[in-house]
């Protein structure tokens, strides 16, 4: 592209190569650069300029003979687009990056989903002008709607994964015709077209018996985002821990903690107390009820917490450099750890419970699944 730039635009190669420079600062990785090349073909193939015959979806096999067709109808048009495009592509890959907003959190908690295939319809969206939006918010409101639809459709794996792409360009296509016709888009009618359309997602019982199924089994990643959303709904301007820092390797510092323990080996303690001292009984608990939420926590010290005991985990304590003592087990004031549920009448949470019984983790699992529920229904009439 920058030997066709100087050659038939007269631009200087040194000068391409930094505008080209600038338009990959956009896109860290190599990853992000393929998939953007992919997305933004997938996003404007309604423009003639951009559609190329007979490739109807960017891929990565399809990749070169769709960029080497648009150089040669136009190396400096389509160069400037990428660059333009890039920018705005930034925006959702690295929100954090941003001044805080309600737009760039929805963006972020967009990106904790793994909702990359959203970015196609999010970069046609984010192209066009105020002026054609209905409602000044409409960005925020489409990315908090695509936040309840990609939650739900990676618990639930549907739509598919391979129908994705086709989805997000039918939705441009229909958006397009919109504007055709009224000018302007509004929530309601990109809702419509997302929801009732060929990406129409599962429904809410579908989504509460995934939910309520061993879920960390099947998704650890949505099981993880899940228990940290839990805990986020009480976060304030005095109580906000980053349940998504990494530490020097990288990897998260909260982790998903298993209460009832997951090894083969299921130490005595917990055969007595939650088998009733019978293993096999134990076992069979375990592997139906192990990995659902309501036996889950997230934890900074879930190797300090392992096999011991519900009591020891329950109060397990680390004495700080000047010898007093800090709470790591689960009364460590997190307030996934204190949600409230009942068992025969009687108010509990992780916190205080006397013991862990099977018992618990139902009620405690059926508690944050309508917890869930509540927070990415698409409307309180799903609700009813």
């Amino acid at each position: 592209m920058l030997s066709v730039l100087e050659k038939k635009h007269g631009i200087d190669i040194d000068e391409s190569f930094n505008m080209w420079q600038k338009l990959l600062s956009n896109l860290p990785s190599h990853e992000e650069q393929d998939r953007f090349l992919r997305q933004y073909y997938n996003a404007f193939k309604f423009m003639d300029e951009i559609k190329v015959d007979k490739v109807p979806k960017a891929t990565s096999s399809t990749l070169i003979k769709i960029y080497e067709t648009l150089i040669r109808k136009d190396a400096n048009g389509i160069f400037q687009e990428l660059h333009s495009k890039a920018k705005q592509y930034n925006l959702l890959i690295e929100p954090e990056k941003y001044p805080e907003s309600k737009l760039t959190l929805a963006l972020i908690d967009l990106e904790r989903i793994g909702a990359t295939p959203s970015y196609t319809f999010l970069l046609y969206l984010f192209s066009l002008d105020e002026i054609n939006f209905v409602e000044t918010d409409l960005k925020t409101s489409v990315v908090e709607l695509l936040c309840k639809y990609y939650l739900r459709r990676n618990v639930t794996d549907s739509p598919n994964t391979r129908d994705l792409d086709a989805i997000n360009i039918d939705l441009i296509e229909q958006c397009q015709k919109e504007l055709k016709v009224n000018e302007a888009l509004s929530f309601s009618f990109i809702e419509n077209a997302l929801l009732a359309g060929r990406g129409k997602p599962a429904t809410i019982e579908t989504l509460e018996e995934n939910l309520a199924d061993n879920l960390f089994y099947y998704n650890e990643g949505m099981a993880r985002y899940l228990l940290a959303k839990l805990d986020e709904t009480a976060h304030s301007r005095e109580y906000k821990p980053d349940l998504w820092a990494r530490n020097e390797k990288g990897l998260f510092v909260w982790t998903a903690e298993h209460i009832f323990p997951q090894g083969k080996n299921i130490p005595k303690d917990w055969i007595d107390m939650i088998g009733d001292g019978d293993k096999n009984k134990a076992e069979d608990i375990q592997e139906k009820w192990v990995h659902c939420l309501g036996n889950l926590t997230l934890s900074g010290y879930n190797s300090k917490l392992s096999n011991y005991s519900f009591s020891k985990k329950q109060s397990r304590s680390e004495a700080n450099i000047f010898g007093n003592k800090i709470k790591i087990g689960y009364q460590n004031g997190m307030a996934i750890n204190n949600i409230e549920f009942k068992v025969d009448g009687n108010k509990y949470a992780l916190s205080n419970a006397p013991e862990w019984k099977l018992e618990m983790i139902k009620a405690r699992n059926n508690l944050m699944v309508k917890m869930i529920i509540k927070l990415f229904a698409f409307s309180k009439d799903e609700l009813d």
